[in-house]
């Protein structure tokens, strides 16, 4: 048995939740696992021989969180350290886009990418950081 109820169409208002900020510990710790990630899908890619593509998506992932966390910086040397990092990440995605994708430059390109990775988790975890943080 049909009733003659008129349907109501739902709205569905999607929320903004760019404009919520994070306190900039939390912001950090964010920033800094989403680029840890992404730098170890990067060494994982390199050494799996994943397509160019992927590679530079990893890639270009780690380098904008790395930005995002100097962002949150106020220690003037902490900031030129990371955007050291960032640069040298920069250079590697120069290196892969001109380069020969054959087995030996991706090996010290992983390499390369592996130490920019020993070196960030050393130098700028949340403890590392916590007193330079905006």
């Amino acid at each position: 048995m049909r009733t003659n109820l008129k349907r109501q169409k739902r709205v569905l208002v999607p929320k903004d939740y760019s404009k919520l900020q994070l306190p900039s510990d939390e912001a950090y710790i964010q920033y800094y696992n989403y680029w840890k990630s992404w730098q170890e899908e990067l060494i994982t890619s390199i050494s799996y021989g994943e397509s160019k593509k992927r590679i530079t998506s990893c890639l270009d992932q780690a380098i904008l969180n790395l930005g995002r966390m100097k962002d949150l910086l106020t220690n003037q040397e902490k900031i030129k350290l990371l955007d050291s990092y960032i640069q040298r990440m920069l250079e590697i995605r120069s290196e892969l886009e001109v380069g020969n994708f054959t087995a030996v430059p991706l090996s010290s390109t992983r390499r390369k990418v592996e130490i920019l990775l020993l070196d960030v988790k050393q130098k700028f975890s949340i403890s590392k950081v916590r007193d330079s943080l905006r």
